[in-house]
């Protein structure tokens, strides 16, 4: 019985981490459709946690990895199953992964919960789901949670004495985990190009806007193909699209990119009758702002976006250290009339061309929808060259 529940709650976990790595790749590659199930607020959204610097591992997503993990401890049970002379050996493997899991669940949530603002209530459900597995198999005494010297020698043999098939899932793992990932990442990205046709239609239909100057610009200094991108510090979106948008203005020589600022924050924001965090977003703008007076806006702008999801993003001091700014100059811009007017400038230019959410792009002046998703770009940028 107590190996029936234990499977049952594996089983869950294993959908659970489906879900989250579909969620990750559909997040991650630019498809966005419906709003996931476990992103309700800014303070529980499991997209924002699902691209944060630590849900990754070896360059794959905790979640990718968490699929395989728990593909091979399903195949355990199956063998659990066929092989009746096997059994206590395999049920110290099965007791050995709860273990793997619970450690891995302890150190996850800790780093999500000391180092992190914004959480995942199914990443959540996991770590409860592996206490209650290692509870439930703690109640199995008469098997240990480690395998026996005899067993790992049995890892090696095949046949009724052997356990050369637990050798076998385990070393599936990363195996299932890199191919999963290939396969996850090129079917979203075939899957964005269904709706090239729709995009680029939508952008030679779009009217023309003039804006002003940017906070930040890079890129060519005479460029045939200008982005515009109007992004908040705090959008989980806008992080994700930054690292596209400075990929592909890198990777071309006649492309500018011009970055506005426009917080979803009414405290400087007056596209905004209501809604906000206080003025932190006003006030993460305006410290990028003031950092480019000291030349090192984009550096500020990548500082912030790389702690996004933290508290951290907005330690303006260590900021400072890092980066070498002045510190006492840039409080003091922080804190200046020039900057608020800057940044509620900034802001209405988006109101004029009628910015509704962020990111918003535009290319030579015309909305582009998805227009931090590369697969777009790039369509738009050949059809203009041609």
């Amino acid at each position: 019985m107590k190996l029936k529940v234990s499977f049952i709650l594996v089983l869950v976990s294993f959908l659970l981490h489906i879900y989250l790595m579909n969620t990750h790749y559909e997040f991650r590659y630019g498809f966005e459709g419906a709003k996931s199930l476990c992103s309700v607020s800014e303070t529980l959204n499991c997209e924002s946690v699902s691209i944060s610097p630590y849900s990754y591992f070896a360059g794959l997503p905790l979640a990718t990895w968490g699929m395989a993990f728990h593909i091979a401890f399903l195949f355990l049970f199956s063998l659990a199953v066929t092989s009746p002379g096997k059994q206590p050996s395999i049920f110290r493997f099965i007791k050995l992964f709860s273990l793997i899991s619970l450690v891995a669940s302890a150190v996850m949530g800790i780093i999500a919960f000391t180092m992190m603002s914004t959480y995942c209530i199914f990443c959540m459900t996991l770590y409860v789901l592996s206490i209650l597995n290692f509870m439930v198999l703690a109640r199995y005494k008469e098997v240990s949670f480690i395998p026996t010297k005899e067993d790992f020698k049995d890892l090696l043999k095949s046949g009724e004495t052997g356990l050369v098939y637990v050798l076998v899932s385990i070393i599936a793992i990363p195996a299932v985990a890199f191919i999963s990932h290939d396969m996850g990442s090129r079917g979203f990205k075939q899957k964005s190009s269904h709706m090239l046709v729709e995009v680029i239609g939508e952008w030679e239909r779009a009217p023309e806007q003039k804006f002003g100057t940017p906070m930040l610009k890079e890129g060519s200094e005479t460029p045939k193909f200008t982005i515009i991108e109007f992004a908040d510090f705090e959008c989980v979106h806008c992080k994700n699209a930054s690292h596209n948008l400075h990929s592909f203005v890198n990777s071309r020589p006649d492309i500018q990119l011009q970055f506005f600022s426009f917080p979803l924050d009414s405290a400087c924001n007056p596209a905004l009758g209501s809604g906000g965090n206080g003025g932190k977003r006003c006030v993460l703008a305006k410290a990028v702002y003031c950092s480019e007076k000291q030349g090192k806006g984009w550096k500020a702008h990548g500082w912030i976006f790389d702690r996004f999801g933290t508290e951290q993003n907005s330690n303006f001091e260590k900021m400072s250290s890092d980066l070498s700014l002045d510190h006492s100059a840039l409080s003091t811009c922080i804190q200046s009339d020039e900057a608020t007017q800057f940044i509620t400038a900034q802001a209405k230019m988006g109101q004029e061309a009628k910015v509704e959410g962020t990111p918003a792009v535009f290319v030579n002046g015309k909305k582009l929808s998805a227009g931090h998703v590369i697969a777009v770009l790039e369509e738009l940028y050949t059809k203009l060259h041609k």
